[in-house]
């Protein structure tokens, strides 16, 4: 009988860590999953951008400039670790609620536009930062700032030369890769330069006729 008893007390027990883990493994596989339990968050309802144009801060998160830089109308782009992206606004719609995420390293990027090969006045504005997510944790991204992203290219003549030239006759044309811009004499316009290596290379074809 105590045999009997002794079996059956086993038998209970194990059924009530086989039920046990059962529920556990239920549990973590309910709504989808084991990655849906890998789930943080992402909160940047507080997050300032600026913008700043070399040095000095042109920019503030409350304010627009006076030359049309909105930085509301500013592309956020949230991208994973595959580069997929997992969410897209505009920098004044950013979510106030936490944006849930599974853990893993992520990259945001704001731009003010989509850039170009060579534009005239075209300046983007850019920024990036990566963040990691955790399980079940809130991570801040509090403040980004954007910067120049493209290559200013202006062109201009010393006196003495300005004075031997044909204004008619005279053009510098400046090349980047496949892109390039033609300066007529005495245009004082900004050119903008996609980036296309680590280290950009600018060439210079300078035409001119002297006066007689």
């Amino acid at each position: 009988m105590k045999s009997v008893l002794r079996v059956m007390s086993i038998a209970l027990a194990s059924l009530l860590v086989l039920a046990s883990c059962h529920k556990d493994k239920v549990d973590y596989q309910e709504n989808g999953g084991v990655a849906k339990q890998n789930i943080g968050y992402l909160s940047i309802g507080g997050m300032q951008a600026s913008v700043m144009e070399d040095t000095d801060n042109v920019e503030t998160p409350s304010a627009t400039r006076a030359e049309g830089i909105d930085i509301n109308t500013f592309d956020v782009v949230i991208t994973n670790a595959a580069g997929e992206t997992v969410a897209l606004f505009k920098y004044g719609e950013r979510p106030t609620e936490p944006i849930a995420l599974e853990g893993g390293g992520y990259k945001i990027k704001m731009s003010s536009a989509t850039m170009e090969g060579a534009a005239w006045e075209s300046p983007v504005y850019a920024a990036e930062k990566e963040f990691v997510i955790t399980r079940k944790l809130t991570t801040t991204v509090s403040d980004i700032v954007c910067k120049l992203a493209n290559i200013k290219v202006t062109v201009a003549y010393s006196a003495d030369l300005q004075e031997q030239l044909d204004p008619d006759n005279t053009t510098m044309t400046v090349a980047m890769g496949d892109n390039a811009l033609v300066y007529e004499y005495g245009d004082n316009s900004a050119g903008y330069f996609a980036p296309i290596a680590s280290e950009n290379t600018l060439k210079l074809n300078f035409k001119c006729r002297y006066i007689d």
